[in-house]
């Protein structure tokens, strides 16, 4: 499967998408109250193979954000280290604390 990248607006669009969608079936499930409907049939395994595939996605999406921003808060820290160089003689020790016994 290709990686795509997603910039926060399109993620975000693709949120927006999802309440829409979720918001549809809400006032389905309203309409057929209103109506005393009990059920309506629907073709209910294709709702739950894709809700399952997109929980999946949700999923992987969150695992490969959360390694992109570790990554990237490893590499600011490098480069702070490595820009903040302490100069020789420069840095005072602390004193130690004494043990508690």
């Amino acid at each position: 499967m290709t990686l795509i990248a997603f910039a926060p607006e399109r993620i975000e669009t693709l949120a927006w998408r999802m309440f829409d969608l979720a918001a549809e079936m809400r006032r389905n499930a309203e309409k057929c109250r209103q109506n005393q409907l009990e059920a309506v049939e629907l073709h209910g395994q294709k709702l739950e193979g894709w809700l399952e595939q997109l929980e999946a996605w949700m999923r992987d999406s969150q695992a490969r954000l959360d390694s992109a921003l570790l990554k990237r808060r490893g590499a600011q820290r490098a480069r702070a280290l490595l820009s903040a160089e302490p100069e020789q003689g420069s840095r005072k020790r602390r004193p130690r604390r004494k043990k508690r016994k």
